[in-house]
């Protein structure tokens, strides 16, 4: 008797914050127990002490900066779970990244991530 196993599926369409330029590498990573308000997806992530964080403003005159993790690919909510779906590898449309300059040339100064 055939059945349906799909238990997620993601649509990539031109509201996405991937580029199809390059394939993709998504991993879903757990969000920092400090992360209490909601974020849009495009928003950069970083290393938090048990998690990832969205990135804070970027400081030029820090003398270390901040590890970037990679981009969100969808909106979160702390309110319905603490993962979240992360772009680490690829290309992202730079309209859709929640950053500033800045933070987007660190993301892809450390990063195999391509802004285009």
């Amino acid at each position: 008797m055939p059945f349906n196993a799909v238990t997620q599926k993601n649509t990539i369409n031109e509201n996405s914050v991937i580029n199809r330029t390059h394939p993709p590498v998504i991993v879903t990573k757990k969000t920092d127990a400090s992360v209490t308000t909601p974020f849009k997806k495009g928003t950069i992530l970083v290393s938090g002490d048990n998690g990832v964080a969205p990135m804070a403003a970027y400081d030029a005159a820090a003398e270390v900066q901040q590890e970037t993790v990679g981009v969100a690919v969808n909106d979160f909510d702390p309110d319905h779970g603490d993962l979240v779906e992360v772009l680490v590898h690829g290309t992202v449309t730079e309209e859709m990244l929640d950053a500033d300059a800045d933070q987007i040339a660190l993301l892809v100064s450390q990063h195999p991530i391509y802004a285009i």
